[in-house]
């Protein structure tokens, strides 16, 4: 099976994603960019100035350097897509829409709307590749913002990126609508009880759809 988290930084995705693969024994997958950037890759952004200190170099990068801004969203595209189509049984704190988002709000001022487009198109056909989508916003029912000394941990602004998620989910893609699932309640076991009973559900359509095969 495959199954991805995506929302904005902080929501406790990560934590989410070790209770999958302690429960179900899915692994994990890294899709930090220093993780999931194929060495080329790396090899090019550093070239522009790219030191892999978290997300707030990379916005002040994208802002400078319209190059990095549209290459590191391209690169971080085409291999976390990799990554989906080459593994099995995994589960992933990052998806495609994650990567839209964050082209949108940092990389748009260089940015055209046919190459977007594009990578709308490119990010729903290879997410139609996972079995399971868990959405998680970032809404009053959050505590507080997760800080790695990596991210932004505001919640003003971790709202506005997760408004961007459910504008992209919402208008950009219906066909994924079916595989995608929300989990909007900040209470751990109750995220946990939802994401062990959507994970059984797809389990269980998926057995039934091997037995009409056999």
């Amino acid at each position: 099976m495959k199954i991805a988290f995506t929302g904005p930084s902080g929501v406790g995705k990560t934590t989410l994603c070790k209770y999958v693969e302690d429960t179900f024994g899915y692994t994990h997958l890294s899709t930090s960019a220093k993780d999931v950037l194929s060495e080329d890759h790396q090899v090019q952004l550093k070239n522009m100035g790219w030191t892999s200190k978290g997300h707030l170099d990379v916005i002040g990068l994208s802002v400078r350097n319209a190059k990095f801004a549209i290459s590191f969203q391209d690169f971080l595209m085409e291999d976390r897509a990799k990554q989906i189509l080459s593994n099995n049984d995994f589960v992933i704190d990052r998806s495609l829409i994650d990567v839209l988002v964050y082209r949108l709000t940092q990389a748009s001022m260089h940015d055209n709307w046919f190459e977007y487009a594009t990578a709308i198109k490119f990010a729903i056909k290879n997410m139609e590749e996972l079995d399971l989508i868990i959405f998680i916003p970032c809404n009053g029912s959050i505590p507080k913002i997760e800080d790695n000394k990596s991210r932004i941990p505001n919640f003003h602004y971790q709202s506005y990126i997760s408004s961007i998620f459910d504008m992209i989910i919402a208008k950009s893609m219906p066909s994924l609508h079916n595989k995608i699932k929300v989990l909007d309640n900040w209470d751990l076991d109750y995220r946990k009880r939802k994401v062990f009973a959507w994970i059984n559900e797809i389990k269980h359509n998926l057995n039934l759809f091997e037995n009409e095969r056999i």
